[in-house]
């Protein structure tokens, strides 16, 4: 386990012992209201802003520890999660569950209820790389390259593969090292 992981093992265990300890403390407080709907909220009105701020803490002190394609897939498994549980206390209409959002990946969505029908998807440009033949050219590793870029080696893995089109921060940088225009490097 790397540094950063047992960083944001070690905060994210903190602040749910925060929460172990406010529990505790708001039971304390609710005494003469138990089981009812003002006793619910004295109880959990002390937890609920801490324990979202110490989580939200840890996770963004982990977030940034990330690169760009490590970033991207934790943004989108969020993502996904906080749609994907139709939490009713958001007011999700009932008709966005799983099954309409797995058809939205596919295509477009006869379901106006979704949101995102025919017209509204932007087209997929597939970007051609050469960083693979320019890295071997030099002799470099995988590891070594993406040391030089600061990105992790799976990064560069998804890049040379045509899994991952890098942003243009990162395709500038990989241009600087190889000392070639971005265009030459990256065609669609």
């Amino acid at each position: 386990m790397d540094a950063n992981a047992k960083r944001y093992l070690k905060e994210f265990g903190g602040s749910m012992a925060a929460y172990a300890v406010m529990v505790p403390v708001s039971m304390w407080r609710l005494r003469g209201h138990e089981h009812t709907p003002p006793g619910y909220g004295i109880a959990f009105l002390p937890i609920i802003p801490s324990v979202l701020a110490l989580a939200l803490w840890a996770f963004m002190r982990m977030f940034r520890g990330l690169d760009e394609l490590q970033r991207r897939i934790q943004l989108d498994a969020a993502a996904f999660s906080f749609l994907a549980t139709d939490h009713p206390y958001l007011g999700f209409p009932t008709k966005c569950r799983i099954a309409p959002l797995r058809r939205e990946l596919g295509g477009a969505s006869a379901d106006p209820a979704v949101g995102v029908g025919a017209g509204h998807r932007q087209a997929e440009v597939s970007v051609k790389n050469s960083v693979r033949d320019l890295r071997a050219q030099l002799s470099w590793t995988q590891a070594e390259l993406a040391q030089k870029l600061g990105v992790s080696r799976q990064t560069v893995n998804a890049i040379e593969t045509e899994k991952y089109t890098p942003s243009l921060p990162l395709a500038c940088k990989i241009a600087k090292i190889f000392r070639k225009p971005v265009e030459e490097i990256f065609k669609a």
